[in-house]
């Protein structure tokens, strides 16, 4: 769910435009305004390839932008289905970062063209008035093969003291790897007692010079 609340900048002018995009991973079933007067439009973000390939594109106007009014957009995403009689469902093909949505970006409208504004120099869109960040999940794989998986973000597949969701969100590593960079250290060992780069195979030990 977006939600964006209109400051006094937003007021002075005619409207603004808030962006997003879908992973072709995931299908839009729907999009929904609190406000029936927003302009909302789902459509292919890449025309090239086939709808079931494509990600998805978000537009959104919301038609109140007065000084403290608030709009929210519900958008209903679902896997997509596969044509495999071992997966129906579109499953992440690796453990890590599964991310919803590409973030959500904020743009000023031009009242002349209705198109989001550009600098007549450069052609180019002015900066962004405001953005949200992705939404994302943890993708993990039952590695311990104890039949459980823990779909808080609570549990340790991989064994090396950290949970699940502070090596995708916080650390930045495999909740399927005990060794993400492969370097005989494990990901605990790296960020909790030598202080070294989980992410870098050369740290803390440099690699032979080449």
């Amino acid at each position: 769910e977006i939600t964006v609340v209109s400051d006094q900048r937003e007021e002075k002018v005619s409207g603004s435009e808030i962006e997003d995009t879908v992973p072709a991973e995931f299908r839009i079933v729907d999009a929904i305004p609190s406000n029936l007067s927003d302009g909302v439009i789902v459509a292919q973000a890449n025309k090239g390839q086939k709808a079931n390939k494509s990600s998805g594109k978000i537009d959104w106007r919301p038609a109140d932008t007065t000084s403290g009014s608030v709009s929210r957009l519900t958008v209903e995403v679902e896997t997509r289905g596969r044509p495999s009689k071992k997966a129906l469902k579109f499953a992440p093909t690796s453990c890590g970062m599964l991310c919803l949505n590409d973030g959500a970006e904020v743009y000023e409208i031009d009242p002349a063209t209705g198109e989001p504004l550009v600098d007549p120099l450069t052609g180019e869109r002015f900066p962004r008035l405001a953005f949200t960040e992705a939404l994302c999940l943890a993708a993990v794989a039952d590695v311990n093969g104890d039949g459980v998986i823990a779909y808080d973000g609570s549990g340790d597949e991989d064994g090396d003291n950290l949970t699940d969701g502070e090596e995708v969100f916080t650390y930045g590593t495999s909740p399927c790897l005990a060794d993400t960079d492969g370097d005989s250290f494990d990901d605990d060992e790296e960020i909790l007692i030598i202080g070294s780069d989980p992410l870098d195979p050369c740290d803390p030990i440099p690699c032979p010079a080449p």
